[in-house]
């Protein structure tokens, strides 16, 4: 699928599942072959994908996690700023002062949550999970606003 049918799915969740598809397959571990642009709407998607799949401990857990100032900054930028203070409340209850880049720590800090503060957690998965709709409605508006920016093949 290109950029283009992508952006013209109706349901603006596709359209971001259908970009992210196309961009998966240009990204390296630090996403430096993607657009500014690419770089929003991928980092969106990618707190989607693992919140849902297992709620922010997930997140923080795998590698995405390390990218978690950017897509606070992604969710800014596709105007979801009630999502981002989730995700940064989130962070700061997972992992206060742990690195980010520090993976093994990152990794020991979320299995060391005590139950309130997996609980507590678990209620910000959950906040973010409603705001979903809107999140990607966002995402989606934002890369149409941005389509000059992707590219179906390597960015030169």
């Amino acid at each position: 699928m290109s950029f283009e049918q992508a952006l013209a799915l109706a349901d603006p969740e596709d359209t971001v599942d259908a970009l992210a598809d196309v961009l998966w397959q240009r990204v390296d571990s630090d996403w430096s072959a993607l657009s500014s642009a690419e770089r929003v709407v991928f980092g969106v998607w990618s707190l989607k994908v693992e919140v849902f799949n297992g709620g922010f401990a997930q997140f923080f857990f795998n590698a995405v996690g390390e990218a978690t100032p950017q897509i606070v900054d992604a969710l800014r930028q596709v105007g979801s700023p009630r999502a981002a203070e989730i995700v940064e409340t989130a962070y700061r209850l997972a992992l206060g002062g742990v690195s980010l880049s520090d993976w093994r720590v990152r990794q020991a800090r979320i299995d060391g949550l005590s139950a309130v503060e997996g609980e507590q957690l678990q209620d910000l998965s959950d906040q973010f999970e409603d705001l979903l709709k809107d999140t990607m409605a966002r995402a989606r508006a934002f890369a149409v606003a941005h389509q000059a920016e992707f590219h179906d093949g390597p960015v030169k």
